[in-house]
This record gives C-alpha cells, sequence and structure tokens, in this order.
C-alpha cells in the first residue's frame, strides 16, 4: 500500500492499495448499499457482483473510499473481496479538497464509492453540493455502487440528521406515543425529532436503484 501527501491549503492523505490503472469495466448497477455500522464483508461482496454483473469471474473494479477522517482502515476488507483491482482511501478535511481536479477525477474513475464511518456533519459541511459530491452521483447514475457505513450511511437518506453540534435540528410536530412520554425525562420537548437543518442531500439522488444490499 502506498500513502500519498498532497500540498494544498489543508493537505489531502490518500492511501493506495492494488493496481494503480483504471479497469473502465462494463456495470450494472445501479447498486445502493446501506451496511449499517460496520462495512459487512458479505455485504460489501454482494455489491460488487451486482456491479459487475457476475459472482467468481474475471471483471475487476476500482474502489474509491470517502472519509472526513482515519486512514486506510477499510483498504484491506474491500482488498480482501473478489474482484477488486484497487482501493484508494481520501480523507478529505475541507471544502477545497472536494473541488479539487485529482478528487473528482478519482471519484469519477471508480465503479463503488464508499463513504466510511464518522462523523456525519464532516461530510455536510466538507463535500455537499461540491464537485465530489456531484461525481458520486455520476457513478451512482452510470450504473455503479454507492454505499456507506454508520456516518456513511446516515447520509445516504433524504433528508439527512446531520448531527453538528452548532446548528439546531428543526422539529417535525409529530404527536409522541406513550411509551416516548416515558422515556422523555422532565423538561424535555416530547415532540422533537431531529431532521437536518441542512436539506437533504443524499450522495446518490438519482432515483431508486435497480437492485440494492444490506451489509
Amino acid at each position: 500500500m502506498s500513502v500519498l501527501l498532497f500540498a494544498a491549503a489543508v493537505a489531502l492523505m490518500r492511501y493506495w492499495s492494488g493496481n494503480a490503472e483504471n479497469v473502465h469495466p462494463r456495470v450494472h448497477g445501479p447498486v445502493l448499499d446501506l451496511a449499517g455500522s460496520s462495512a459487512e464483508e458479505r455485504g460489501l461482496q454482494a455489491m460488487i457482483d451486482a456491479v459487475r454483473g457476475c459472482s467468481r469471474c474475471a471483471a475487476k473494479l476500482d474502489v474509491v473510499v470517502i472519509r472526513a477522517s482515519g486512514a486506510e482502515g477499510l483498504n484491506p476488507v474491500f482488498m480482501g473481496l473478489d474482484g477488486v483491482d484497487s482501493v484508494v482511501s481520501m480523507v478529505i478535511t475541507d471544502r477545497a479538497a472536494a473541488e479539487r481536479d485529482d478528487v473528482e477525477r478519482a471519484v469519477r474513475d471508480a465503479e463503488i464509492v464508499w463513504f466510511a464511518g464518522g462523523d456525519q456533519c464532516n461530510y455536510i459541511r466538507w463535500i455537499k453540493g461540491t464537485r465530489v459530491h456531484r461525481a458520486v452521483q455520476r457513478v451512482f447514475r452510470r450504473g455503479g455502487g454507492v454505499g456507506g457505513n454508520s456516518a456513511g450511511l446516515a447520509i445516504q437518506g433524504d433528508p439527512v440528521y446531520d448531527a453538528c453540534p452548532d446548528v439546531s435540528a428543526k422539529s417535525l410536530r409529530l404527536p409522541p406515543s406513550d411509551a416516548d412520554r416515558r422515556a422523555i425525562p422532565s423538561g424535555s420537548d416530547p415532540t422533537a425529532i431531529g431532521a437536518s437543518q441542512s436539506g437533504s442531500w443524499s450522495p446518490t439522488r438519482a432515483g431508486p436503484p435497480r437492485s440494492g444490499c444490506r451489509g
């Protein structure tokens, strides 16, 4: 595995595993993988096989892991699966990095884009509405796979609860059940069910997938 550090206003860490050449296979999606709290290998393999249109075959895919923190933790997970030619994990920590040509190109050329866990607020702050965001949408529209685990799963919805600590969540005025009332501490608002003040931003946002996976 190689580790590359790119100079910018804020440094971008990129962790590369596998073949550096793009494979550009035919893709058979789109596929949306909602993995839960962790990237479960059987679900990831099912996504890979759905995107490449076969299992136990020679077709290979390139994977991009988008992170707002962490390092190369998912590289060996993806490289251990059948049909993965390369994995690059990119740690994006400001909007400038998400607007860069080389970062957009890496995402656009992938067949699978995965959002790692962490803090979904950082994805909203640093990626929502950027060139990287639009590149993810293009991958999905052309038949690739998109997914995420934990915080990377939380941003797949429409709308999204962003969990940003400096922004108050709007309330959906829904009547609580009796169980809700019993569970709510005295003095709290029993109807404050969070919805993102940042608004919806589903990374795919291209209509329902033709096939889907759950980790």
